[in-house]
């Protein structure tokens, strides 16, 4: 079985992204029996989208796994609904924000 797993790195007033350094972590001494591979993305909209395309097109991986900063949070948690939205009130590191705005249908998206 081949994993990608992906996190993110700092962003905004977050000059340490657990999600980023625990990837790499993982990708320095994956553990045994599991194919694994991914990377720290950057936190901007357009260029994480793109790149993680691209890793499944290249990896063609059987389960993908995302991990991410959630500030509010104090302990690690399972995200129980996805929204299918792009919501913040700070820009990425590209500048851009993203308010209230569908991502898109996509192989990525399961819809009702």
């Amino acid at each position: 079985m081949k994993i990608l797993l992906t996190g993110f790195g700092p962003f905004g007033k977050h000059r340490r992204n657990p999600s980023g350094e625990a990837v790499k972590a993982l990708l320095d001494r994956p553990p045994r029996g599991i194919g694994l591979c991914g990377e720290v993305l950057p936190t901007e909209y357009r260029a994480a989208g793109r790149r993680v395309l691209a890793l499944i097109r290249r990896e063609r991986p059987d389960a993908v796994v995302m991990v991410g900063l959630s500030a509010g949070r104090r302990k690690i948690s399972l995200e129980a609904l996805a929204l299918n939205m792009d919501h913040s009130d700070e820009p990425d590191e590209a500048g851009e924000r993203r308010w209230r705005r569908r991502i898109g249908k996509g192989p990525w998206v399961l819809e009702s």
